[in-house]
């Protein structure tokens, strides 16, 4: 029995029972399935598809797999790029034409003519040189034009050739053939949008994929996975080696042997299959994706309650910015984000993951109704009565303003060195903390009413032995 299968380039959609596109980081996949039986299959393959870049997977015998040579894709595609072809060649021909005529109609003389003849002439010669010049600037943008058609065409598929492959099967019972092979040049982007509404405490995230390729054919009704790592990656653990301490000498040799031994056990691990529920994976389907054209594929969308309040970097840029604390339900994935606040496009910058049930913050710029002075009000270094010792002072001062007409709760941080010798000695100086943790982070949580005014103060001693 002979299993024909449309041309690939022609309809994927009635070619194969299924098609999934699997998108990693660094590469494309696309997986198709047919139900086959006993008997010749045969399909066509994209003119980049070799044999080593094949896969064929399929519980039947499989013999006699063949790709011929490339041969010209018979898709709509490609007979709207024939069609916009010929009428580029048409409009170019017809202003050929015209610019001939023009150029006779610079070789034209009068010499032997009487005024009368001369003057009618003249008329009528003016006349046709108006109309040729109007055709000329006509056809010119009928050329434009159809060369821009053209080009739009073409920058649709990344060739025009297809591959036939012909398979010989051999089943038991009926089957399913799947075939993969990687989509070069295709293009997918995540995109999350943040959009905070601070009177609500609401914060809706929406996480994109924006897709384009130039496979010369829609992909109608496919599934889409997205994973959030790259392919071939991270297929294996760092290999183990023994760590020998006092034996310099014996090291290089047995170093050398530890090195080929887990060079064969690495090559048994990495064909080892990764399984699928040891990946986080994004899924939508159906999806259909035009060829040459970029697609929004909406993965998720969530809404969240969000805490919202100000954030004042004491230690950095001393200003302040507009936060909000959420948990998500769901995985939001590392992408560039852009952040929207009350109906603000703010800006956008790329984010890590932030994952479910986990408290986390995003920020959405400064705060341009709270205002914060800083000012240093003490720095100086004393000595010792001995000279043995120096002590370095730096106070800083902060004076924070609410010029909104709303309550706010200010979050305001400070940074206290951190000593890394038993002879350097720091206290902390100023108004006492709300808390003060191992890294130094020193943190004051406290509101501004609306047109409130408050001041702090934050420094500290630095105290180390003087270097003679």
């Amino acid at each position: 029995m002979r299993f024909l299968a449309p041309l690939f380039l022609s309809s994927l959609s009635l070619m194969a029972n299924t098609a999934l596109l699997e998108i990693y980081t660094n590469k494309a996949f696309l997986t198709q399935q047919f139900e086959v039986g006993s008997g010749v299959f045969e399909t066509t393959l994209p003119d980049f598809v070799h044999n080593e870049t094949l896969s064929i997977r399929t519980p039947c015998a499989t013999k006699n797999k063949t790709i011929g040579e490339p041969i010209q894709a018979n898709t709509p595609l490609q007979k709207e790029i024939e069609n916009a072809t010929q009428a580029l060649q048409t409009a170019q021909e017809e202003l050929l034409a015209t610019q001939a005529k023009e150029r006779l109609l610079e070789r034209v003389s009068f010499s032997n003519s009487s005024f009368g003849e001369l003057q009618k002439n003249t008329q009528g010669f003016t006349t046709l040189a108006l109309e040729t010049l109007r055709a000329k600037e006509a056809q010119q943008k009928a050329v434009d034009l159809a060369q821009e058609t053209l080009n739009r065409l073409t920058s649709k598929q990344t060739t025009s050739k297809a591959k036939p492959l012909s398979l010989s099967l051999t089943c038991t019972a009926p089957s399913v053939l799947e075939i993969r092979f990687e989509l070069p040049n295709l293009e997918a982007k995540r995109v999350n949008t943040f959009t905070g509404e601070s009177a609500q405490d609401k914060l809706s995230i929406t996480q994109s994929l924006f897709i384009s390729h130039t496979l010369g054919e829609d992909l109608t009704n496919i599934a889409l996975r997205l994973y959030s790592f790259a392919h071939n990656h991270a297929l294996t653990p760092t290999p183990f080696y023994p760590h020998y301490v006092g034996l310099p000498e014996a090291l290089p040799m047995m170093r050398t042997m530890a090195l080929k031994s887990m060079g064969e056990s690495t090559q048994d691990v990495a064909g080892t299959p990764v399984e699928l529920e040891s990946k986080e994976v994004w899924e939508a389907s159906p999806v259909t994706l035009p060829s040459g054209e970029h697609t929004q594929v909406i993965l998720h969308q969530q809404q969240a309650f969000a805490q919202y309040g100000i954030e004042v970097d004491g230690y950095g840029t001393a200003l302040a910015y507009m936060r909000a604390t959420f948990s998500p339900q769901v995985s939001v994935e590392s992408a560039l984000t852009h952040f929207v606040l009350d109906g603000m496009l703010l800006g956008e910058r790329n984010t890590g993951q932030f994952l479910p049930d986990q408290q986390a913050h995003v920020y959405f710029g400064k705060h341009d109704l709270i205002g914060v002075e800083k000012k240093l009000v003490r720095n100086f270094t004393t000595e010792s009565g001995f000279g043995s010792t120096k002590t370095t002072e730096r106070v800083w001062r902060y004076t924070l303003s609410n010029r909104s007409s709303k309550t706010q709760a200010v979050d305001f941080l400070e940074r206290l060195p951190l000593s890394s010798h038993e002879k350097v000695v720091i206290k902390r100086l100023g108004d006492a903390p709300d808390s003060l943790d191992a890294e130094g982070k020193v943190r004051w949580n406290f509101t501004l009413k609306a047109g409130e005014q408050r001041t702090l103060e934050f420094g500290y001693t630095q105290s180390e032995p003087i270097q003679k």
